[in-house]
């Protein structure tokens, strides 16, 4: 669970994996706390030995039901046998900001 004021924001981290298997990666979605409006979903995962570094440009809603928000790492793939996954991630340099403003 995040708190997070409302507009633009980038995730930032560092990622690498070992023998990471999956039809789609993993990705990186961000919801509001109340369950139903999506934020963002991207910075897909996929099978990356040397540090590899992800972004993911968000803008935090000022409505209602977005007082808190929800960060999870998914596995985007169809139920089913597509969504089998093998192999180990690492992350590092996991941050939340606040994009810069434009000039």
């Amino acid at each position: 669970p995040l708190l997070l004021a409302p507009g633009d924001h980038v995730l930032r981290l560092r990622a690498r994996s070992d023998g990471l298997r999956s039809d789609q990666g993993l990705a990186w979605s961000l919801s509001c706390g109340d369950g139903r409006t999506r934020i963002a979903e991207g910075a897909r995962l996929r099978e990356a030995a040397a540090w590899t570094p992800l972004e993911l440009a968000f803008t935090v809603p000022d409505t209602d039901g977005c007082e808190g928000q929800w960060l999870r790492l998914l596995n985007p793939a169809p139920r089913g046998v597509g969504q089998t996954l093998r192999g180990e991630i690492q992350l590092t340099d996991v941050v939340i900001v606040r994009a810069a403003a434009s000039p």
